[in-house]
C-alpha cells in the first residue's frame, strides 16, 4: 500500500483534513483536451482525497464562517503529479492550481498555490465518478 493511501485512511478521522476532489482536463481518444460548446475545458474526477488550507505563510487574516476565497495554499494527500491544468474541489469551492509549492519526500502530500474560482463561474464537470 502506498503511503498516500495509508494517510488518506487516517485523515478520514482527523478533523484537520477535509474531503477534497482532484479534477483533470478531460481528453478524447487522441489525447486532445475536450471543450464544451462555449469553448471551456471539461473536467473529469481523477481522485478523491483529503486536504486543508495551509495558512502557515499568512500574516494577516481573519477567521470567518465563510469559505476563504482568494490566493492561498492547499495541502493535499496525493501521490499524483498535479499541475496548473487541474482543479481542486474542497468545501464546496473550486480552486485553480497556480503552481506546486512543495511536496514531501515520501510522495504522500503536495502543497499547491491556488486561486479560488468565483461562485458565478461555471465549471463543466464531465465525469464526477471514479
Amino acid at each position: 500500500m502506498a503511503f498516500a493511501d495509508a494517510l488518506k485512511r487516517a485523515a478520514r478521522y482527523n478533523p484537520a483534513w477535509r474531503p477534497a476532489a482532484i479534477y483533470a482536463v478531460a481528453k478524447d481518444i487522441d489525447g486532445k483536451p475536450l471543450t464544451d460548446g462555449a469553448g471551456q475545458f471539461q473536467y473529469d474526477l481523477v481522485e478523491e482525497t483529503y486536504g486543508h488550507l495551509d495558512l502557515t505563510k499568512e500574516e494577516n487574516f481573519t477567521i470567518s464562517e465563510d469559505n476563504y476565497t482568494g490566493a492561498s495554499l492547499i495541502k493535499l494527500i496525493t501521490g499524483r503529479v498535479v499541475d496548473d491544468r487541474y482543479l481542486i474541489l474542497m468545501d464546496g469551492l473550486f480552486y485553480q492550481v497556480l503552481a506546486v509549492d512543495s511536496a514531501d519526500v515520501l510522495g504522500a502530500t503536495i502543497r499547491l498555490s491556488v486561486s479560488a474560482i468565483p461562485d458565478g463561474e461555471e465549471m463543466t464537470i464531465r465525469d464526477d465518478e471514479l
